[in-house]
C-alpha cells in the first residue's frame, strides 16, 4: 500500500523571526550573518589525444527564454491599471475602437450597438426620437342639455422624457336645428390655446365650449420629441453600463493573467537541477551543430512533412521512408563521432547578445542559479572532441555534408558503449552519476614525475616485447629491462614501482602507490596506474549560494 499527498501553493513566504540576546554580560557581542554556499569540487581529466573543435556560439539559452519572457510580460501586464494613461493592453483601456477616449457625449444612436459589442455587454436601447400621439374625441348631446352652455376638457399625457413639439386639432360638429333653423347662439369653441403646449412635459389639457351642438368629433394629433436632458441621461446610463463591462473584462483578464503567471512560475521552479542541466546541454548541442556545419545543415530532411504517416498509420510515402532512414544514419554518426559526454562549454556575459535583450538578461531571475547563468549568457565557448577512429570520417562529413565519403564500416559504438558514454555525461556543477574510477592523478610535481618515469618504463616494455614477442612476466619483472635503457628504480616517494604481467586490466600493470606506498588513498597517496584511460590534470572548487544563513557570535572585530 502506498499513500501520497499532493499539494501546491503559490506566492507563499516563509519567515522565521528570532530574538538574539547578547550571551556575554561583560562585553559587547558582534553578530555576523553569512549566506551559506555549497562547495563543489571540479576535476579536469585528460584522455589522450583527440581531434578537437573549439567554437563560440551565440546566446545558447535564447530558445528557452520563452517562459521568462512570458513571465515578464504577464507581470508587466498586471502592473497596468484600468484605463491608465500608459496602458498598452486593449482590455485594460476604456476607449472607442479608434483609440480615442470614450465619454458619455461620444455615445449616440448610430454607435451604441457597436460599442455594446465591443465591450461584450447589453445596453439600454434609446426610445424613438419622435413619437406621434393620435386620438379622436367624440360626444353626442341630448336635447335637454344642448341649449345650455357646456365646457368639456380632455387630458393628454406626455410620455416620460418627451416634450411637445407639434399639435394638430381638427374639430367636426353638427348643430341642433329648431324648426329646421340654426340657432343664433350656437357655439363650438376650443377654449385652450394649443400653441402654449409647445415644450410642455407631464400632462396637458384642452377645453371645449359648446351650445346647441348635437354631436361633435375632435381629431387630435400631438408630436412628442425626446428631450435633450433625457438623451444625455440615456448617454450617461449607457456609458456606465459600458464602463462596468469594461471594468469587469479588465478584472477577468487580470484573474486569467494571474493564473497563467502562477502556472508559469510553478513550471519554472518545478524542474529539478539535473533536468535543467540536460536541457542546457541539449541546447548547446543544437546550436553547435548549427554553427559548426553552417546554414546548409538541417535537423530534418528538406521537404519532409510534419506528419509522416497516413490515416492508417503507415508511412506516408517511399520518399519519406528513404529520407528518414538516411537522416537516421546522419543522426547516429554525429552522436557517435562527437564525444558529447565530454563536451565542455564556458558561458560568456550577457552583453555579447543583441542590445535589445540586455535589459531582460541583466535582471533575469530563475530559482536555479546555474540555469539563470545559462539563460543570461550572451555567448558560449564550446570544446568538442572527436571520438578516436572517427577523425577522417568526421572531417569528410564536415567538407561534404554527407555520409557518401565515409568508410564502408564506420567504427560505430556498440549499444553497450553508447549507453556507457551517456551514463558518463558531464554536466556543469553536477557530480557525475558514474565517475571514472581509474583516472590517474597528475596534480602535483611528484605525481607528474612518477608518470614521466612510468611512461619511460612503458616505452622500454614495448621495446622488450618487440625483441622477445611478449612482455616480461611478474618475475623477473622490471629487471628484465636492464640493458634496454635507464630504468627508474623508485618513484619520487622512494617506493619501487609495482609491476605485474599478465594483469587484470591489461597485458601488464605498472603502478606507483603514491606517497604512502600502499594501494588506494587520496591526494598524493593516490595510486598512479598505467591502464587508466585518463589523467587528472586539474582540480579546483566552485561555490553556489543556498537560501540558508549562518549566524556567528563573538567574531573578531575588524581593524583598520
Amino acid at each position: 500500500k502506498i499513500s501520497f499527498k499532493v499539494a501546491s501553493a503559490s506566492g507563499t513566504v516563509d519567515q522565521a523571526v528570532r530574538t538574539i540576546t547578547n550571551p556575554f554580560a561583560d562585553h559587547a557581542t558582534r553578530v555576523d550573518y553569512y549566506q551559506l554556499l555549497r562547495r563543489w569540487r571540479v576535476d579536469l581529466s585528460r584522455y589522450g589525444v583527440r581531434l578537437t573543435y573549439d567554437i563560440s556560439i551565440p546566446e545558447p539559452g535564447s530558445e528557452v527564454l520563452d517562459k521568462i519572457v512570458q513571465i515578464n510580460a504577464l507581470a508587466a501586464a498586471l502592473q497596468q491599471g484600468f484605463n491608465a494613461p500608459d496602458s498598452t493592453l486593449p482590455w485594460a483601456r476604456f476607449e472607442q475602437a479608434n483609440g480615442q477616449p470614450l465619454g458619455p457625449g461620444d455615445i449616440n444612436r448610430d454607435n451604441f450597438m457597436a460599442l455594446a459589442a465591443q465591450f461584450g455587454t447589453a445596453v439600454e436601447t434609446p426610445p424613438d426620437e419622435i413619437v406621434q400621439f393620435t386620438r379622436s374625441y367624440t360626444a353626442q348631446i341630448d336635447t335637454d342639455a344642448a341649449g345650455n352652455r357646456q365646457w368639456t376638457s380632455y387630458q393628454v399625457d406626455v410620455p416620460e422624457g418627451y416634450e411637445i413639439v407639434g399639435v394638430s386639432l381638427i374639430p367636426y360638429w353638427s348643430d341642433w336645428l329648431i324648426n329646421d333653423e340654426v340657432q343664433d347662439n350656437t357655439i363650438f369653441h376650443i377654449v385652450t390655446d394649443l400653441s402654449t403646449w409647445f415644450g410642455d412635459t407631464g400632462q396637458v389639457s384642452f377645453a371645449v365650449a359648446l351650445q346647441h351642438i348635437q354631436a361633435y368629433e375632435i381629431e387630435l394629433n400631438v408630436w412628442f420629441e425626446w428631450t435633450n436632458a433625457s438623451f444625455q441621461a440615456w448617454q450617461m446610463r449607457v456609458w456606465s453600463q459600458l464602463y462596468d463591462a469594461a471594468k469587469a473584462r479588465y478584472e477577468l483578464n487580470r484573474t486569467m493573467l494571474k493564473d497563467q503567471l502562477t502556472a508559469l512560475q510553478e513550471q519554472l521552479g518545478a524542474q529539478d537541477p539535473l533536468s535543467l542541466r540536460q536541457l542546457e546541454r541539449e541546447e548547446v548541442m543544437k546550436n553547435v551543430l548549427r554553427w559548426l556545419f553552417g546554414p546548409g545543415f538541417t535537423f530534418t530532411p528538406p521537404g519532409l512533412p510534419a506528419d509522416l504517416y497516413k490515416s492508417n498509420e503507415s508511412i506516408a510515402s517511399s520518399a519519406i521512408w528513404s529520407k528518414v532512414l538516411a537522416e537516421g544514419e546522419i543522426i547516429k554518426f554525429l552522436h557517435h563521432a562527437i564525444e558529447w559526454e565530454n563536451m565542455l562549454y564556458l558561458l560568456y556575459p550577457y552583453f555579447w547578445s543583441d542590445t535589445s535583450r540586455w535589459e531582460l538578461k541583466r535582471y533575469l531571475e530563475h530559482p536555479d542559479f546555474m540555469h539563470r547563468t545559462f539563460l543570461r549568457a550572451g555567448s558560449a565557448r564550446v570544446i568538442l572532441t572527436i571520438r578516436p577512429g572517427f577523425e577522417t570520417d568526421f572531417v569528410s562529413f564536415m567538407d561534404t555534408g554527407s555520409l557518401g565519403g565515409l568508410a564502408v564500416n564506420p567504427p560505430y559504438l556498440t549499444i553497450a558503449q553508447e549507453m556507457q558514454a551517456f551514463a558518463q555525461t558531464n554536466y556543469p556543477n553536477t557530480p557525475m552519476a558514474n565517475p571514472d574510477q581509474s583516472v590517474r592523478p597528475l596534480l602535483t610535481p611528484r605525481q607528474r614525475k612518477a608518470w614521466d618515469d612510468m611512461q619511460a618504463i612503458m616505452a622500454l616494455l614495448e621495446k622488450y616485447k618487440t625483441d622477445n614477442g611478449a612482455y616480461p612476466g611478474t618475475q623477473p619483472g622490471l629487471a628484465a629491462l636492464a640493458g634496454l635503457g635507464p630504468v627508474p628504480a623508485k618513484d619520487p616517494w622512494g617506493h619501487a614501482y609495482d609491476y605485474k604481467s599478465p594483469g587484470i586490466y591489461a597485458d601488464y600493470e605498472l603502478q606507483s602507490f603514491g606517497a604512502d606506498g600502499v594501494a588506494g588513498g587520496e591526494d598524493e597517496n593516490a595510486d598512479i596506474v598505467s591502464w587508466a584511460e585518463g589523467s587528472l590534470v586539474g582540480r579546483w572548487y566552485e561555490f553556489t549560494p543556498t537560501s540558508a544563513l549562518d549566524i556567528a557570535f563573538n567574531e573578531t572585530m575588524p581593524t583598520a
